[in-house]
């Protein structure tokens, strides 16, 4: 959800698993590319199930990947471990 603070701010909910959020290809491009010390998040979120790419091939596939809504700490500090386990930018 994206709401407007008294400050003028904006504040936006954090995407989780529970509730990931839809992007498209060309929002991710976009976003990568003016946060440049962010290239390759895209395929992170994704994998990790927070992102859902809309009017992705991978999601219309029968055979891809289904994510549990319910995750559990032990395979998110696993996943994180796997994840970035020695690389240092």
């Amino acid at each position: 959800m994206i709401t407007s603070l008294p400050s003028g701010n904006i504040s936006v909910t954090p995407a989780t698993r529970e509730r990931p959020r839809l992007v498209t290809r060309e929002t991710i491009e976009l976003f990568e590319s003016n946060n440049p010390a962010l290239e390759g998040i895209g395929s992170i979120m994704v994998d990790m199930g927070l992102w859902v790419v809309e009017n992705d091939e991978r999601t219309a596939n029968k055979d891809s990947r289904k994510v549990s809504a319910k995750t559990y700490l032990s395979d998110t500090a696993r996943n994180c471990n796997e994840l970035y386990a020695g690389e240092i930018y």
